[in-house]
Order: structure tokens, then C-alpha cells, then sequence
């Protein structure tokens, strides 16, 4: 099983108001969604988020604490409430078992002067965990240093779910499967119909990052007319000369308009567009499919 750590420290007072915190919230719970999601109809989960008991008594703002939610009415935090509480209330608790503890209570833990003792942030710094962070200026999406006074330890922070993602990847913690699923998810890209089958298995990283990078770019160009004159992607039509050279032939996909576009050469990735989605289906390493059509 998979620990993530919830940064109570991030919660500090730093918000005017509960509706601005609310608004704060989008990023974590997007967070959430990520790890309920891998952790669906599973008997065993794949992913615990651990937090400290105390979670409660930090302050949202200078006047209110976590636990004050409970007694706020309203549209909107009556939608987010629930969430919100279930992250209060449920457990895994990391620190109800002393004995379990990774960080040594003798010792005094710091982060930029700043006291952390016995804290989630110094758990994670022994455990070699992240930390999923509330918006907070100190903690958005970057490398912590921590320090028990004989070593230095890197805690990588997140409050974004992309670099939650990319960190979780680049730390092997997810395949690349998982990672293009979610990191992708509200994108034009959509990876739910993709076939594992003619995936990344035989591409090595820096293929793989090539990959990356144009799902990146083909993403954030701001139209499909500029998608389809771009030429570092290349995109265009998936035109074999007959059934017998037709990749999709005898498939579901059989009478879909199959397009195809660069993912640095020779790769090519293949999918179709319906509005403005494109359905990644599968990759070439070679351009042998591509070289017939």
C-alpha cells in the first residue's frame, strides 16, 4: 500500500474568509477524487492518506479552525463539507500509536526555523513520503527541506494534482498508464479507451517523456485549427490503402476516422476526435503503421 501524508501544517490561519478557503480547496479535492478513484471496489486499498489527529484544531482562518465547518450552512459548503469532513474524521491517524512512529520524539524537527515536530511533515520526512498541502505559499508544489538537527531530508509537497502526479511517477509510485489517465483527466486528450496492448512497454523513458511532451503541447494549443497546422505534431489523417494494411481492421474502431500526430520521430500516437475530445488509442515506436497509411 501507498502512504500520502495531509500537510496540516499548510493550514495556518492564511485565508480571509471560508469561502475563499473553499474556493482553496478545488486543487485538494481533485487530490481526493485521484485517490478514491485508484482505491475503487478494491478489498485491499491501493493508496492511505495519513493525517494527525489534531487535524482539527488548525486554524482556516485567524478566527475559525477545521473543525468549525461542521456547524456552517450554505450551497456551497454544504457540497463541500462532506469531503471535507470525511478527510477530518476517517482514519488512518498516523500518530495514535507511538510506537509506530518513524520520527524520533527526542529530536527537534524544523523547516525554515519553523519548529515541526511531531508533525505530518517531519512523519513523511522520515517515512521518504510526500504530502498533499492545503494552499499555502510555502507549500505549493515543491521540495520541502527538513532538518532533525543530524540530517537533511527532501519532502516533495503538492498541491496541485498534476505535480502530485508527476511526482508520484517520477518516484515509480504509478505507471505511466495511471499518470496519463488522471494528469490528463478535463484535458482534450482522453486516455479511458487506450489499449495497454500497443502502449509504452517497450519505450524507454526518454521516449516516453517525448510522448509526454507532445500530449503537453497538443493540449495547451488553443484550438483545433492550430493543433492541425502545427508542425512539430504533424497531424493528420490515419489513411491505410486497404483492410489488410488498416491497423484497426476487425476492431471496434474498424469505422472511426483514425487520426494519427507526432510524438517526436518516429513515434506516432493514434486515436480519433469526437467534439473536442481526442480518444488516444494507441502508440507506434517505429512508424512501420504509419508507413502504410
Amino acid at each position: 500500500m501507498n502512504e500520502l501524508f495531509l500537510n496540516e501544517m499548510s493550514l495556518e490561519g492564511q485565508f480571509d474568509t471560508i469561502d475563499e478557503f473553499l474556493d482553496a480547496c478545488i486543487p485538494f479535492f481533485k487530490c481526493m477524487n485521484f485517490i478514491n478513484k485508484e482505491n475503487e471496489g478494491l478489498n485491499e486499498r491501493k493508496w492511505e492518506l495519513l493525517k494527525h489527529s489534531q487535524l482539527y484544531e488548525r486554524y482556516i482562518t485567524k478566527e475559525f479552525k477545521f473543525n468549525d465547518i461542521r456547524g456552517m450552512k450554505g450551497d456551497k459548503i454544504r457540497k463541500l463539507k462532506s469531503v471535507l469532513l470525511r478527510t477530518l474524521d476517517s482514519p488512518p491517524f498516523w500518530d495514535v500509536d507511538f510506537s509506530k512512529f518513524a520520527q524520533d520524539s527526542n529530536k527537534r524537527y524544523c523547516f525554515k526555523e519553523i519548529d515541526i515536530s511531531m508533525s505530518s511533515l517531519s512523519e513523511a520526512a522520515e517515512r521518504n513520503g510526500q504530502v498533499i498541502s492545503f494552499c499555502n505559499d510555502k507549500y505549493i508544489d515543491c521540495n520541502i527541506l527538513v532538518s532533525n538537527g543530524e540530517k537533511f531530508f527532501t519532502v516533495i509537497s503538492s498541491v496541485n494534482i498534476k505535480h502530485l502526479l508527476k511526482s508520484l511517477w517520477n518516484d515509480k509510485k504509478i505507471d505511466v498508464y495511471t499518470f496519463l489517465k488522471f494528469y490528463f483527466d478535463e484535458s482534450r486528450l482522453d486516455f479511458s479507451k487506450f489499449e495497454k496492448k500497443y502502449g509504452f512497454d517497450e519505450f524507454e523513458l526518454s521516449e516516453v517523456n517525448e510522448c509526454f511532451e507532445a500530449f503537453e503541447l497538443m493540449d495547451e494549443l488553443e484550438s483545433w485549427d492550430d493543433i492541425y497546422i502545427h508542425n512539430a505534431l504533424h497531424y493528420k489523417a490515419y489513411s491505410p490503402s486497404s483492410k489488410k494494411t488498416n491497423w484497426f481492421a476487425d476492431t471496434q474502431y474498424e469505422k472511426k476516422h483514425i487520426d494519427k500526430f507526432r510524438c517526436g520521430n518516429p513515434k506516432r500516437c493514434f486515436g480519433y476526435k469526437e467534439g473536442e475530445k481526442f480518444y488516444v488509442l494507441r502508440m507506434e515506436r517505429d512508424h512501420k503503421v504509419s508507413d502504410n497509411g
